[in-house]
């Protein structure tokens, strides 16, 4: 049928051809006008009405769910168009603070007080859970998981390259983000006796 189908309008055509020029029928109508606006997005961040310090610790080997330390933040798209989740930690410091003698037997050979000596952050892990999130008398509230959970990551390597995050951020709406630390049970664990990191999160929305 396809055959004798292409075959019919291969006729048509050759007779049009050999039949010399024709006149056409035309009628234009045009629409009322139209537009086109590019979307917004953009990124608020708050934890029950800002985003504060978070003092995460004293961290040790995981053994339990009494070993996460979970924290929360809330990341509205006050824009209309809904973007992608990317995070990362910038403005990293490893600190030693002091050596005992459980690192130093370890073989911790960074012993001392200066930046960037410490190894906390080769160790500590950050997990990401998405949240939906409602407000509430102003005041942001964790609602039921959205299934939206990202890898754990060490905190080193969160600080070298941001995550891209399976959490979206829809156009004007929220997502609380279960923020989680561990330090996973691992045989060179006393490397990070004592040792403290301090970093900044920094939240990105890409557009879908």
């Amino acid at each position: 049928m396809r055959r004798l189908w292409l075959g019919a309008a291969a006729t048509v055509l050759v007779a049009a051809a050999a039949g010399g020029t024709f006149a056409k029928f035309i009628d234009t109508e045009e629409s009322n006008q139209q537009s086109v606006a590019a979307g917004t997005l953009a990124i608020n961040l708050a934890t029950g009405g800002s985003f504060g310090t978070w003092n995460v610790g004293p961290v040790a080997p995981y053994t339990s769910m009494d070993d996460l330390h979970t924290r929360y933040a809330f990341v509205e798209n006050t824009g209309d168009v809904a973007g992608m989740l990317h995070y990362g930690a910038v403005n990293l410091v490893d600190l030693e603070n002091s050596c005992n003698d459980a690192e130093a037997s370890s073989g911790d050979t960074q012993c001392g007080t200066g930046n960037d000596q410490g190894d906390l952050s080769n160790q500590l892990t950050v997990q990401t859970a998405g949240l939906d999130a409602s407000q509430e008398n102003g005041t942001w509230i964790c609602e039921a998981p959205t299934g939206q959970n990202d890898d754990p990551v060490t905190l080193k390597n969160l600080s070298n390259a941001s995550v891209a995050s399976n959490i979206e951020v829809k156009g004007r709406s929220a997502v609380c983000l279960a923020i989680v630390f561990s330090l996973p049970d691992r045989e060179d664990n006393n490397l990070v006796q004592g040792d403290s990191s301090t970093f900044n999160m920094q939240f990105t929305l890409t557009s879908k």
